[in-house]
């Protein structure tokens, strides 16, 4: 069967679906047909360009997706190593794990569209098992997927997909995005939804690699396990969040527990949130770590929030954030305890986002 006849069995399909959705299998032949693994991996990167602006909207201060982005192109044309983007890969998918909390799922799935795409495009992967998403478990979504329920606004629920919305991103993903892919050409970025609130890129950091590598960080995350562990065994929950402010001499804690995996995250009280940090030393060993990492590569400069997530089975679950100022931090201290903070934990320019940047040489 022709390019042409499988584009025409696929709408049909479309048509057919009582939401209007391509089916895996229907994909799968489509890309069958197309016979070319660079065309296939253009038109899976252009979907998920095509719902990139939804996440600018609901994060506009949030350039990481455009980094990420600026890895995946500098891989294609070939100035990247297969492992360096992996590892940037894995370090996005954790930062889009975290951001679950927020439950900004339209914003959500475009990054993890952009994940899944990005796994493709190192193991060159375009065609699946037929078994559809829809049966299928999250983990083996393919990134066009999500970026259709992106363009969903974001559907938590895959029963309250807009049948309309579904049609118009399956029907432009047959025809514009793959015409585009065939040019070998990508979907433009607008460049103004970017955020220009920092223009500066800033480097991977090699503090990160210290969780798996370095014995003395090990001690500490082992000693976070094993206090965290032993209370989600105690009390019966299924995953507990860990969120810690740092700045100067500025310190405060937050933890939530979910009791299933299908309920959200709870805040654990706050009286007995206080004493279970002071029966742990919990500031101080976060405190610590921040201090550890810094000192080993001092030029970085120290995170100002982490996230960890704790279930019994897995380790602990590190997202640091170095280069944002969390709202929490506008609510609680001035801009000075960011100064006091940098004479501390000074880092080299090129690790400087412009907001600090201001305020050091203020």
């Amino acid at each position: 069967m022709n390019i042409e006849s499988v584009i025409e069995n696929c709408k049909a399909e479309i048509e057919s679906h009582p939401l209007h959705h391509l089916e895996r299998k229907y994909r799968n032949d489509l890309f069958n047909s197309i016979n070319d693994i660079e065309i296939s991996l253009r038109l899976l990167l252009n979907a998920t360009f095509k719902v990139l602006e939804i996440f600018t909207t609901d994060y506009p201060n949030d350039k990481s997706i455009y980094d990420f982005i600026e890895r995946i192109k500098e891989y294609i044309n070939g100035g990247l190593e297969k492992e360096v983007l992996l590892n940037r890969t894995k370090l996005f998918h954790t930062y889009m794990d975290n951001r679950l909390s927020d439950e900004k799922y339209d914003a959500i799935y475009v990054g993890y569209s952009i994940v899944s795409c990005s796994y493709e495009i190192i193991k060159k992967q375009v065609i699946y098992t037929d078994v559809d998403e829809f049966d299928d478990e999250p983990d083996n979504w393919s990134s066009c997927f999500y970026a259709s329920l992106a363009y969903n606004n974001g559907s938590s629920d895959l029963t309250a997909i807009d049948p309309e919305k579904n049609r118009t991103f399956w029907y432009w993903f047959l025809d514009e995005g793959l015409k585009l892919s065939q040019e070998l050409e990508l979907l433009q970025i607008n460049k103004e939804s970017i955020p220009t609130i920092d223009d500066k890129i800033i480097p991977q950091r090699q503090q990160i690699n210290l969780l798996n590598n370095n014995t003395e960080i090990n001690a500490v995350t082992q000693q976070l396990d094993e206090i965290f562990k032993g209370l989600i065994n105690k009390e019966g929950w299924v995953e507990f969040k860990l969120e810690g402010y740092y700045v100067s001499n500025n310190r405060s804690l937050a933890g939530y527990y979910k009791l299933s995996s299908d309920l959200e995250f709870e805040k654990l009280e706050g009286t007995r949130f206080y004493l279970l940090g002071k029966q742990f030393n919990l500031l101080k060993v976060l405190g610590d770590l921040r201090d550890k990492m810094y000192r080993l590569f001092p030029e970085e400069g120290a995170w100002y929030q982490t996230i960890i997530n704790f279930s019994l089975n897995n380790p602990g679950h590190y997202h640091f954030i170095y280069d944002e100022k969390a709202d929490f931090f506008d609510k609680w201290v001035d801009k000075t305890a960011f100064a006091d903070d940098f004479v501390v934990y000074e880092r080299k320019d090129k690790y400087t986002p412009l907001w600090l940047e201001a305020i050091v040489k203020s």
